[in-house]
């Protein structure tokens, strides 16, 4: 396996077992997931939704741990998630609707641009698992080091939003009598 295969397959896999995870490990988290889905009003039933999203990022995250796998379906069904994944943010941004991101379980920020730019780099992140031709190996050393590298971007992807406000202006406060 080559090492920006690794590293792409390791990146993928941490973004959603940790965004499937925080679905599993609180039950509130995937309520709310449901009723921003149902908020967008392009979805009747919420819940089931939520489900099958939660069982889609399970899954891709199986297939994208078996390296036996071949390449293509793995990272085929991580290309399939995002694209669904990706025009849901562009709906929401479209309609102007004021839902909170429930990416990585419960979150008090809106969806907004930086998730759909998010999105598609994590799909650029696929497609280029599909066209990457699959080697015959590699130096273990190297494919450890591409590993660790693809679970290194997958942090930061995944707390991207609390880097991102780290740099953000704080708010004037007016005081008065100063």
């Amino acid at each position: 396996m080559s090492y920006l295969l690794t590293a792409c397959r390791v990146l993928l896999l941490v973004v959603f077992a940790a965004s499937a995870w925080s679905k599993l490990r609180d039950r509130s988290a995937l309520a709310e997931l449901a009723g921003t889905l149902t908020a967008i009003r392009l979805i009747r039933n919420g819940r089931a939704t939520a489900i099958a999203l939660l069982i889609a990022e399970t899954v891709t995250a199986g297939m994208l741990a078996l390296p036996w796998l071949p390449s293509v379906a793995a990272f085929g069904a991580a290309t399939a998630l995002l694209c669904a994944l990706s025009a849901g943010v562009a709906v929401v941004l479209r309609q102007r609707s004021r839902v909170t991101c429930r990416c990585f379980g419960a979150s008090r920020s809106p969806l907004g641009r930086w998730h759909l730019v998010r999105n598609l780099a994590l799909l650029g992140v696929a497609a280029t698992g599909l066209v990457v031709n699959e080697g015959t190996g590699g130096h273990p050393g190297g494919l450890m080091i591409a590993g660790c590298a693809g679970a290194l971007l997958a942090a930061l992807v995944i707390n991207a939003e609390e880097i991102v406000a780290l740099f953000r202006p704080l708010p004037i406060i007016n005081q008065k009598g100063s």
